[in-house]
């Protein structure tokens, strides 16, 4: 395994409270595209990039393999960051996507089948990959623009709103998401994303709603964390 890498989420208005995060790899965005001494970086989040799976056009081999990838990164940072923090039991919840489920296909969902894998493979981890489920759109904040995209009712095109929702605000996460609180109450939570990206605060939000519904502790794990240039 590529080596884990730790870093902290500082309080702000969106997180109460100082949260530890770690992360595997260095993600390297669009700005980065004509870099030729990045392209091998970039490269290796290649699988990330794939499960978004924007457009609903990528086939089962590629999507089933970017599955695997993810899902062999989950397990073993999982392993180790359970070893290093003590922990027998812990929920292994996903920060959910950024629109609602239900206009996803199950294509679209891979990264969040991934965390539920890895939650089968490990001692100790609860299932919690469905734990927060998006019920209301919010905006996706890797695509500022409006590029489209594809849902089970049918292609959104460019500029007729495919990337509509609410930018990140303080509470966005308990507003649009339904959260298993049964689940979550009283229980050490591993929390995981694909892309860590400072400034953002969807993971953050994320971080404080579930300690809103009761969790004992939240450790952030993303497989990258995105490089500014």
């Amino acid at each position: 395994m590529e080596e884990l890498r730790e870093h902290l989420l500082s309080r702000s208005v969106f997180l109460k409270r100082e949260t530890r995060g770690y992360y595997t790899l260095d993600y390297y965005g669009k700005w980065y595209a004509d870099d030729p001494e990045i392209a091998p970086l970039r490269a290796q989040t290649d699988f990330l990039r794939t499960m978004k799976n924007t457009f609903n056009d990528i086939g089962f081999a590629e999507l089933f393999s970017a599955r695997r990838t993810a899902a062999t990164f989950i397990r073993e940072a999982a392993e180790k960051i359970a070893f290093l923090n003590g922990l027998d039991r812990f929920v292994l919840a996903a920060v959910p996507r950024s629109k609602a489920y239900d206009t996803y296909s199950p294509q679209q969902l891979f990264f969040i089948e991934a965390v539920s894998d890895a939650a089968r493979a490990v001692r100790g981890a609860i299932d919690g990959s469905r734990s927060i489920v998006r019920t209301i759109d919010t905006k996706t904040t890797h695509l500022r623009e409006d590029i489209g995209r594809a849902t089970p009712q049918g292609y959104i095109p460019k500029g007729a709103g495919a990337n509509n929702g609410a930018d990140p605000y303080i509470g966005i996460t308990k507003n649009t998401c339904r959260i298993e609180r049964e689940l979550i109450c009283g229980e050490d939570v591993l929390l995981v994303d694909d892309i860590y990206t400072s400034e953002c605060f969807v993971d953050e939000d994320c971080i404080q709603a579930m300690y809103d519904a009761g969790a004992n502790s939240v450790i952030l794990y993303t497989v990258a964390k995105t490089m500014r240039k």
